[in-house]
């Protein structure tokens, strides 16, 4: 039986939607056969299963309900006339079945994922509703390609696991995401935040479980890997635009945080005519 790690991942989309809740709208006890990642775009729900029991979810987080797992989703946060909203993927990792023992999985996602209200997480999900509901003759190609890259954005939060971040750790997350085409450095953050180098790291240790080094990189080649597979982008071109001081260097940080060369990212999307 095949054990998959994150870059072997073939997501393999079986729906996507985006649509609004209303108060007090709630889902289950129920069990369904494969994966949903449910992002939370406005409103305050609940999670429940009889092993983690409750768990409150606010806006940017992302549920992975594993198959055959019990459970209820509420929306019950959410004051009267605001607006709840939520994004969903149902999933295969690849093609076959998880819960029927065709594959597993190395280190699945965990059940909540706290993205900090990530604007490329939240584009992603939008992305794969369009693409689910459109007329792309590439269709099926793209939205293996989207699945793959919101799974690899989870895992970029991933070491956060679902502990609740700060409020200043998530303003400095927010803060790498909008400046990856900086040369960013902790000295940077350091600045930017007026706290020392060595509290950056802390707090980074303490959150994350981490590095600021190794976070911004991985800001840094989840987006390259768009600029490769969606804007046609070459490698030398990706790592200027993220500002690596050259190509190799570039090549090798991307190597280790997606486990692939991005010479074999341009090749598989050029295949997929992505």
């Amino acid at each position: 039986m095949k054990n998959l790690k994150t870059a072997e991942y073939q997501p393999e989309v079986h729906y996507a939607n985006y649509i609004p809740v209303r108060a007090g709208q709630s889902w289950g006890p129920r069990i369904i056969q494969d994966f949903e990642l449910i992002l939370i775009v406005a409103g305050g729900f609940s999670y429940s299963d009889i092993e983690v029991g409750t768990v409150v979810c606010e806006v940017g987080d992302v549920l992975c309900i594993l198959p055959g797992r019990e459970h209820t989703l509420r929306n019950e946060r959410t004051p009267e006339k605001r607006e709840a909203v939520i994004s969903c993927i149902h999933l295969e990792m690849m093609q076959g079945s998880f819960l029927h023992d065709e594959y597993q999985m190395a280190a699945p996602p965990p059940l909540v994922t706290r993205t900090g209200n990530d604007p490329v997480v939240h584009e992603l999900f939008k992305r794969c509703e369009n693409i689910y509901t459109g007329f792309s003759p590439n269709r099926d190609a793209l939205l293996q390609a989207v699945a793959w890259e919101i799974l690899l954005h989870l895992e970029e939060f991933r070491e956060g696991g679902t502990a609740c971040l700060s409020p200043r750790m998530r303003h400095i997350l927010r803060y790498i995401q909008h400046h990856v085409h900086e040369p960013l450095t902790r000295a940077d953050l350091a600045r930017e935040f007026a706290i020392s180098p060595e509290h950056v790291n802390a707090l980074f240790k303490k959150e994350l479980n981490s590095t600021p080094t190794k976070q911004i990189h991985r800001a840094k080649i989840f987006r390259a890997y768009t600029y490769l597979t969606y804007d046609g982008l070459s490698v030398k071109e990706t790592a200027e635009k993220l500002s690596f001081y050259d190509e190799f260097y570039f090549s090798k940080v991307f190597k280790r945080v997606i486990g692939l060369p991005p010479s074999r990212i341009r090749l598989r999307s050029s295949a997929t005519g992505l």
